[in-house]
């Protein structure tokens, strides 16, 4: 804690002469920005809530803040990562491999969606009321034309504007798993699993160039034509679907870049669930859109091997 004293002089002629308060110091209480970091930090990458975010800094550093005060220091710090949160849906939308996901979230009561857009050094998180193609267009609203996009089945993704997509085979496998439980008289789920293991397993462990693309490919579509006269409804109903989204089932094989699995979109949404479960939820809309912005400022910064305090502490110096 620095205390700031000012000294004033009455000169002979009767006039006051007072020194000036240095700039920083606007209030009778002002919050450095280590101290601004902090409570950046303790909850946006802590997920500790108001409460008890007081409580940590009474406690541990004799520092009395009001949770109207954390509220104040979280919605200036959002105010200067804004252009940072700018720069990286700039660059989200210029690389070639993107991955996004979503995952709902309790506002004051009402359901919202948060968004997540990655790549493999950035983290773009921002939220909407809607889950539909309206969200992505506020934030897109060219889509991402170079880009090859990773995503699950979710409609909303296959309205963009992109350069081609790759679905999550992570997500195909699970739902395989449980229709093989579902249904063990039929052989389909279990073949077409099988099938798309060993295309990873190649993927993995054989040179690029001895890939047996075609052989694979044959395969899947023989599985997609198969007679589904005995299958059960939801086994038909994923047969459907795959036969809809068949061209982005393997693009993995035909792109060295392009993962097979969705699994960083998933990671980047899996914090935000942690956020609401310690909080609760969000008061405000404005509140999440904070949170959104500041933790897509630290998860970024993790990627690129980066201390997220150091990453707070410095936007907090601008």
């Amino acid at each position: 804690m620095t205390e700031h004293q000012v000294i004033e002089k009455r000169c002979s002629c009767g006039h006051c002469c007072q020194v000036e308060f240095p700039k920083d110091v606007r209030s009778r209480v002002s919050y450095g920005t280590n101290i601004r970091a902090l409570v950046t930090y303790l909850s946006c990458v802590q997920f500790i809530p108001y409460k008890r975010l007081t409580e940590v800094l009474r406690d541990c550093f004799g520092v009395k803040l009001s949770q109207g005060s954390v509220d104040n220091i979280l919605q200036e710090m959002s105010q200067k990562t804004l252009s940072v949160y700018n720069e990286i849906r700039n660059r989200i939308e210029q690389s070639r491999v993107v991955g996004a996901d979503e995952t709902g979230e309790n506002i004051n009561g009402e359901l919202h969606w948060m968004w997540a857009w990655q790549t493999t050094n950035l983290s773009y998180i921002y939220s909407d009321k809607s889950r539909g193609k309206l969200a992505i267009d506020k934030h897109f609203e060219d889509g991402l034309p170079n880009s090859i996009l990773v995503t699950d089945r979710h409609a909303s993704y296959f309205n963009m504007n992109v350069a081609d997509h790759q679905i999550c085979l992570a997500h195909i496998l699970r739902d395989l798993t449980y229709l093989t439980e579902l249904d063990t008289k039929q052989t389909w789920s279990s073949r077409l699993a099988e099938l798309i293991r060993e295309a990873i397993h190649k993927r993995k462990t054989e040179l690029w160039e001895n890939i047996d693309r075609i052989s694979i490919l044959e395969r899947f579509e023989n599985l997609l034509t198969t007679c589904t006269d005995n299958l059960h409804q939801k086994i038909i109903a994923i047969l459907k679907s795959l036969t809809k989204f068949k061209e982005y089932v393997f693009k993995f094989l035909f792109d060295p870049d392009v993962p097979y699995e969705n699994n960083a979109s998933e990671r980047a949404v899996r914090n935000l669930k942690v956020k609401q479960k310690v909080s609760g939820m969000f008061k405000s809309e404005t509140g999440a859109d904070t949170y959104c912005q500041i933790h897509s400022i630290t998860q970024t910064a993790k990627k690129n091997n980066q201390n997220p305090f150091s990453a707070i502490l410095a936007v907090a110096n601008i």
